[in-house]
């Protein structure tokens, strides 16, 4: 997973596996500190981020390598 920085904003970006697509999860620099800093559950730093994002940003994996990791079905 790459992270990039631009104009306050953050981005956590890879290649997936899967679909060959770049997948992509931003997040202001505020959330960037807190998550990287802190304790604090990700879904309480990022509320409105869906599962499948926040997800992305703690293990590094896309939604459908996830789920062809561990056969689930994916989410709506």
């Amino acid at each position: 997973m790459t992270i990039k920085m631009s104009e306050g904003r953050v981005f956590f970006m890879k290649t997936c596996s899967v679909t060959k697509k770049e997948y992509k999860v931003e997040v202001s620099l505020t959330q960037f500190v807190r998550i990287r800093s802190s304790k604090e559950p990700i879904q309480y730093i990022a509320p409105r981020m869906s599962p499948e994002d926040r997800e992305f940003i703690i293990s590094g994996h896309t939604p459908e390598e996830w789920n062809k990791l561990f056969n689930e079905p994916k989410t709506p």
